[in-house]
């Protein structure tokens, strides 16, 4: 989730001040680490030995107590700056700006506004179980695709797709034009690949064709169309010079 969404779900809380003070806490966190480092303290320093191997490091004694009981660390901090531009926010991190909220931190838009209960936002903060699992499945499926590409005499025919089949050839092939066979889960499949070019002739795609027979004596294919199959280039008739792709 984005942290300025996130934010935004925190009843009559002004994002962009609350922005600033996460910003705050950050700052703060960064110039304690910059002030220890200079002092060579232990926490602060790069542990790996000489021979490159890791040591493990002391838990990071940084952190804050903005209100009684209610700890902040930069860990904390961090899972709500994740992601490409750092602007996304994990459910834990949606669980530090609850706590954050409840215990006071953030303006208000109006001084007397009493705490709302932020719904959405705490859903998702209780969504991590879900997302462990949705991931752990997502794992367990690439695996499964990973030990097919590896072993394709496990593929069935029902399993065929370009993309599965693509995988596969390369893995054992490489990348190759013309024509190539293999067997996968018992059926020889054969690859054709075939360049096709832009009008302008600065740039091509390939028409991939893989095909087999069915054990019931069925021929099939599964195809992938080049985007310069239809030009004009490809077509010695039409083909008058250089020109829109």
């Amino acid at each position: 989730m984005l942290l300025s969404k996130a934010l935004a779900l925190l009843p009559h809380v002004k994002p962009r001040l609350a922005k600033q003070t996460l910003e705050h806490f950050e700052n703060d966190f960064f110039n304690e680490y910059y002030d220890a480092s200079k002092r060579n303290e232990a926490w602060a320093q790069s542990y790996v030995r000489a021979d490159g191997t890791p040591i493990p490091k002391p838990s990071d004694p940084r952190r804050r107590e903005p209100s009684p009981g209610m700890f902040i660390t930069p860990s904390d901090l961090y899972e709500c700056s994740k992601g490409f531009g750092n602007n996304r926010v994990t459910p834990t991190g949606a669980s530090l700006l609850i706590r954050m909220y409840e215990a006071g931190l953030f303006e208000l838009r109006k001084k007397k506004a009493g705490l709302g209960d932020p719904v959405e936002l705490r859903a998702y903060a209780n969504s991590l179980p879900e997302i462990l699992e949705a991931m752990r499945k997502d794992e367990e499926a690439r695996q499964a695709r990973a030990l097919l590409i590896d072993q394709p005499e496990r593929i069935t025919e029902q399993d065929f797709t370009y993309s599965l089949l693509n995988s596969v050839f390369i893995r054992h092939h490489g990348l190759q034009g013309g024509s190539i066979q293999m067997r996968i889960g018992g059926l020889l499949v054969t690859k054709s690949v075939f360049i096709y070019w832009s009008n302008s002739g600065k740039s091509h795609d390939s028409d991939v064709i893989f095909s087999w027979v069915s054990a019931d004596g069925a021929a099939q294919k599964i195809q992938k169309e080049s985007l310069y199959a239809n030009n004009r280039h490809n077509d010695p008739d039409r083909n008058w010079g250089l020109g829109r792709e």
